[in-house]
């Protein structure tokens, strides 16, 4: 599986098994509104986490393989934009 597959999708994309989604999540199925919120405002780093909890739960080699790489590729990122931004001063210590 191509981690780039994984881009923007979350638990509840990945399975439907309501006792799974609140275990990875904290967040029933069944709710709607706290549904959409997590989609929402869940950073993408925590939803590639969820993912590879979620993979390592159903003991899926290929989706906590693909998960730990986007995970890996997000984490990057972030430290290349923090370490950019702390170069330009915006980051203060």
């Amino acid at each position: 599986m191509n981690y780039k597959e994984l881009i923007g999708k979350t638990v509840f994309d990945l399975t439907k098994d309501a006792a799974i989604i609140e275990r990875i999540t904290k967040v029933n199925p069944s709710d709607k509104e706290k549904v959409a919120k997590y989609k929402k405002d869940c950073h993408p780093i925590g939803k590639a986490e969820g993912i590879e909890e979620l993979a390592e739960f159903l003991n899926n080699r290929e989706l906590c393989k693909a998960a730990k790489k986007l995970r890996d590729e997000l984490w990057a990122d972030f430290n290349r934009r923090a370490s950019e931004a702390n170069k330009k001063g915006l980051i203060i210590d």
